[in-house]
């Protein structure tokens, strides 16, 4: 089906302007000029891609009470993103593939918008042992421990070059906390 949509501003990451596009099978088309099956009036309105969200907070499962998987994906959706990131702090936390796949699965089953579940770079979200990055590369293309600092300075460069290696992100709040300087800040 054919979709003309006029009267609306078109934004993007370069630029922003008055105009008209048309969706062909749910696809933004180049061809302006033959027949629609149907146009619809903007009124004015922006038509824009929808956003990304590269760091959220699902918490499903095992802390529903905090995020659900359909609550959070239900928001994003009614926010105008079209994707996000859940961070691996679940019960239990996204440390294995199979893990991973548990919350793709689920999304992919409410069917509200795309879910990149971030695995864990630490078993446990801890940085005292690896995850297998190989086999979590395989279902991810982020790893993070989310608001778990990776101070340990050897699994941290195992993991960078596993990302190189691998071809997934590598995020992490580089947030060490030193005591005693805190406690002089009061």
């Amino acid at each position: 089906m054919r979709i003309k949509y006029h009267n609306c501003l078109l934004v993007d990451a370069s630029t922003h302007r008055q105009g008209e596009l048309v969706t062909e099978d749910g696809h933004i088309s180049a061809d302006l000029t033959s027949p629609c099956d149907m146009s619809v009036d903007c009124m004015g309105y922006a038509l824009m891609p929808a956003f990304a969200d590269t760091h959220c907070h699902l918490r499903d499962p095992g802390l529903t009470y905090k995020e659900s998987m359909e609550t959070g994906l239900t928001a994003a959706v009614a926010g105008g993103y079209g994707t996000v990131v859940a961070m691996a702090n679940t019960l239990p936390v996204r440390d294995t593939p199979e893990r991973v796949m548990e919350n793709l699965r689920a999304a992919w089953k409410l069917n509200l918008c795309r879910l990149i579940q971030a695995g864990a770079v630490g078993v446990g979200l801890n940085d005292i042992m690896d995850v297998d990055y190989e086999a979590m590369a395989q279902v991810t293309n982020v790893l993070s421990n989310d608001g778990n600092p990776i101070e340990n300075a050897a699994l941290y460069f195992r993991a960078l070059r596993a990302s190189e290696k691998y071809g997934f992100v590598l995020a992490d709040h580089c947030e060490p906390e030193y005591p005693k300087a805190r406690d002089h800040i009061k």
